[in-house]
This record gives structure tokens, sequence and C-alpha cells, in this order.
């Protein structure tokens, strides 16, 4: 989230009634699979302005806000950026930014509530409110972020007003009878008479929100300050200029690298017709910061790494089909075609005539150059130096170094050392250490019993620098 801004307002002091987390099946409008597209310029700013509820603004009073989200002197909230989308006749508007309502008691958070990213859902006369809802409580878990039916509204008795590229609906969501007394879930596990007057949000909020937090959100009790949680009335505005075409997008990602190249897998949308052309579009891969230049499907894969061409329609010689100006393919990069240290990016234009840059693209490719090229590991050398030789009495010490290749061998080497048996017990050293920064490494040896011992040392290898087979060194411990 982006940087927080606390608000704190005066607050209801109320002890609210803690009822079992169950599971209830979800009731309401479902959102409608599908992109939102961003209205014109005049309409790119629709807001959605909620209080939420008056319990939200006293009681949960501490808030703090994401994504452009502002609150005003009265505690109405504006949510920017509306995004609308018809599908199947169904209209949905979603709103960018979050708020935070926090219950905080001398200077201690107890718990909070989190509502991103509303939706308004409108389905002939069926309306609804959606969010993203998190919670915490105290110490427990917290809820995670999960989309859910915050309330629903009667769109008939809802007024929609006209503008310049901008409808603005006023409703005032359900509260009475949306869960008729007696008829809530069992798993919800309310009271016989909750909720009173069967005034509540939707069950699916109710189901994800954890069970101390319910409360916050239904009926429990007579005095004047149950009617605060009603959810209050909304202005949201809608945008209703025709949309202007999404502009193109690719993802890339890398999908397989080793000595013989690399795969990379490439999704684009928004590369629709006409503006593309008949021909559609190339995608190839070349060296970063310019894509290379061609006038033909044959000159663009002669110049890069990679190519394919996406027509329009199905056509001879072409990879494949643009479909609703959106495509998914694979590009193996071969080794002999790639160069150690050059960046590489995967490019879009359109095919054959490259006469409108509208769909240039440029995306980056991630490449681990160690896989790609992988260096020869040299050849390696460890050696023992005794720096101090142990007795009965003292500890000694050896230094081991490992050599080879131009650069500094780095790793870990194993160590075994069998001291014999001292006052009854044996005296052994199996471990693996790792080498300094200069290619060696101290090893303190224990106190030993008299005699001759050996430690022996294999250092275990690295992508650059090969193992080495076991080397030994003979100790002579005296007193």
């Amino acid at each position: 989230m982006s940087s927080l801004t606390p608000r704190r307002r005066s607050r209801l002091r109320a002890t609210v009634a803690a009822t079992a987390a169950a599971g209830v099946t979800a009731a309401g409008l479902s959102l409608v699979p599908g992109a939102f597209v961003p209205a014109n310029a005049d309409a790119a700013n629709a807001e959605l302005r909620w209080e939420i509820s008056g319990w939200f603004d006293n009681h949960l009073s501490t808030h703090s806000y994401a994504g452009g989200v502002t609150e005003d002197g009265d505690g109405v909230l504006t949510f920017g950026g509306g995004e609308r989308s018809v599908v199947d006749g169904v209209e949905q508007v979603q709103y960018d930014g979050a708020v935070t309502g926090a219950f905080e008691f001398m200077g201690t958070r107890h718990y909070s509530i989190t509502v991103k990213d509303p939706v308004v859902v409108v389905d002939g006369n069926d309306g609804a409110i959606k969010a993203t809802v998190s919670a915490t409580v105290d110490q427990a878990p917290d809820t995670a972020p999960a989309l859910v039916t915050l309330t629903t509204f009667d769109v008939s008795a809802a007024s929609r007003t006209t503008g310049a590229g901008l409808d603005t609906l006023t409703a005032t969501p359900r509260w009475a009878d949306v869960l008729p007394t007696g008829t809530a879930p069992a798993e919800l596990e309310l009271a016989a008479d909750r909720p009173l007057e069967g005034k509540s949000w939707d069950v699916s909020l109710l189901k994800h929100l954890p069970s101390s937090l319910r409360a916050h959100f239904h009926k429990t009790g007579t005095s004047a300050s149950q009617e605060t949680k009603a959810p209050a009335q909304f202005s949201a505005e809608i945008p209703t200029a025709a949309p202007a075409p999404a502009a193109p997008k690719v993802r890339v990602a890398t999908t397989a690298q080793s000595a013989a190249g690399a795969t990379v897998k490439v999704d684009g949308t928004g590369f629709v017709a006409p503006v593309t052309g008949a021909a559609g579009i190339y995608v190839v891969v070349g060296k970063a910061g310019g894509r290379p230049q061609g006038q033909s499907a044959a000159e663009g894969i002669k110049n890069s790494v990679a190519a394919a061409w996406l027509a329009n329609t199905p056509t001879p010689g072409a990879t494949g089909v643009l479909k609703d100006g959106a495509f998914s393919l694979s590009l193996n990069l071969p080794a002999a075609k790639l160069a150690k240290g050059q960046a590489y990016s995967v490019y879009t234009f359109q095919a054959h005539l490259v006469a409108d840059a509208s769909y240039d693209t440029e995306t980056r490719v991630v490449l681990d150059g160690s896989k790609i090229f992988p260096v020869k590991p040299a050849a390696t050398t460890a050696k023992i130096k005794v720096s101090k030789v142990p007795t009965t009495k003292k500890k000694g010490k050896v230094v081991i170094t490992v050599t080879g290749g131009a650069k500094k061998a780095s790793g870990k080497v194993k160590v075994t050392y069998n001291g014999g048996k001292l006052k009854g017990k044996k005296v052994k050293v199996s471990k693996t250490v790792r080498l300094g920064a200069n290619g060696t490494v101290s090893v303190t040896l224990p106190k030993s019993a008299k005699g001759k011992r050996t430690v022996k040392v294999k250092y275990l290898g690295t992508n650059t620098h090969k193992a080495t087979k076991t080397v030994s060194k003979k100790i002579n411990v005296k007193k």
C-alpha cells in the first residue's frame, strides 16, 4: 500500500458482543469476469463518495488511507479512478484506493477493518457494492483480503443523473430485513433474536469477518447508536463516454535457461485491428535499446534473436493469429545468437509496413548469463598448514588454503580429524566450513591424545572451481 495518513475522530465507546466464526453462502450479485476499461479523459476521475457508515466513522475512528482516498470533515470518503465495464448487460464500476478503520485505546490498536477498491454493480434493478476486505484483531491471525459483497441496494429506488461523460448514481443501501430475525445461517451462531429487525449488511461480509467484528455490521441492541451501523447513502460517478482503446501491454517471463539458450513466454493485449493493419504485428527479441529494423518477415527474423509474425486473420506463413488483439506464445533464444553481458528486449511493431508506431513496445528480457554462458570450473588444489599443533592440554589450529583459476576460490571445505582417545573419550572433528574471501579458512583442532593424528580436507567445489580430492596432513601430538 502507499503511505498512510492517520486520522482520528471522537468515537463512541461500546462493548461489542462476539459471535463464532463460520462459513455462509455469499448472497448478492457476482462480479462479471472481464477487464475494466478506462473511459475518456473527461471521465477519468470518476469518484465514489461514501461514508460507509456512521459507526465506521465514529467507532472505527482511527482512519488511514491508501491509493488516493480522501475524507472530508463529515466522514465522507472519496475513492477515485472509476473504470466502467458492461458485460452481458451487467454494469460495474471499480474505484481505486483503500481505507482502514481501527479501534485504538490508549495508543494500542485492538482491531481494524480495511475496505479496498470498491466496486458498484448494477444488474437491472439489483445493485451491490463489493470490495476487497481484510481485518485484524489484537494478536489473532489476520483475516486475508477477499472480494465480498458489502451491501445491496434497489436500483429502481436510486436516482441517476446524466452529465457530460458521467452519470451520477445516488442510493441508500438496504438495512432492514436484509437478514430477517431468526433466519441467519446456523454457522454464524447468532442469537435467535439477531439481527434485530433483520437489520444487517450482506451475509457474505459477515462470513468473511472475524466473529468478534461481525457485530459492527448488524443491529445488536435497541440504543439509538445502533442505527449508525446502517450502510450510508453513497454517490457513484459512472463513466458513460465511449471507452478509448486499451493501450498495448506486453508481459515477458523467462521459462527456461541453459547452455543451449533460453525460452521466454510472451503475452500481449491491446493489439486491436484495424490500427495494426491487416498484416498484424511482429514479436521479436533483439538487443535492448532499439528494435531490430526490417520491412519484411524475413528481414525481421534475420536481424533478431527470435521472431514471430502474428496476423489479424489466418495467413500462410504467419506464426499465429491475434485474437481480439491478444496473443500468447513462446520464443526460443539460441545461445549462439546471444552475447554474454548484452541486455535483450522483446519488441512488438506493425508487420510489413511499419507505418504505425502505436503498437511499438519494448519489454526487457531477464536472462541469467551464468546459466547460458557457464564458466568452465578451474582446477583447484587444497593445502593444509598446521599453525599450532594440539597437545593433550591445548587446542591446535590448521589453516586450509584452496587455490586455482584466475579468481579466488569460494565455497566450502569438509574437514575431518581423529584425535584419538583422551581421558576415555574419543576426540573427533567432522564439519563443513566456508572459505574466506582470500580462499583460506582456519579450523581449530581439539585437545588430542598423544600420537600421530591425521587431519583430512576436501574442497567441495563451485561453478567456478572444481572440487578436490581429499588431502591429508599428519600431526604428531606430544604432551
